[in-house]
């Protein structure tokens, strides 16, 4: 399952309750911590908790449970590995943002010296 669809599973309208950990899903809907898929105000299903779990006062152990189901591992959706950022993207973007600085440095010579030439007596 992916994220995306992970998401569709938030304890509301008589759906699942599903929470990720880890890259692993699980379903917390018989739990009455989630109930309607919210956990203590705070926490809503159909969510990544894996920096929440990490912080919470009890441990990744809590998932053991008998009343929490592992449904399965996380896929990876196609578009978050288009995302990642490759080598030539980053030259390519360095190589512009060079340019821009030099433009933007000649513009402002250029302001500086006709604004110096103003000051300047006609003969």
């Amino acid at each position: 399952m992916k994220r995306s669809e992970v998401k569709e599973y938030n304890g509301k309208n008589g759906k699942p309750a599903y929470i990720i950990f880890d890259n692993k899903i699980y379903d917390v809907t018989e739990s009455k911590l989630w109930k309607d898929g919210i956990h203590m105000n705070r926490h809503k299903a159909g969510e990544d908790m894996t920096d929440f779990i990490s912080m919470a006062p009890h441990g990744e152990n809590l998932l053991e449970r008998d009343n929490i189901r592992f449904v399965g591992n996380l896929e990876e959706d196609k578009q978050k590995e288009d995302k990642k950022l490759n080598i030539e993207d980053f030259t390519a973007n360095c190589i512009l943002t060079q340019y821009l600085f030099i433009f933007l440095w000649v513009y402002y010579i250029s302001v500086l010296l006709c604004s110096f030439c103003t000051f300047l007596p006609v003969t």
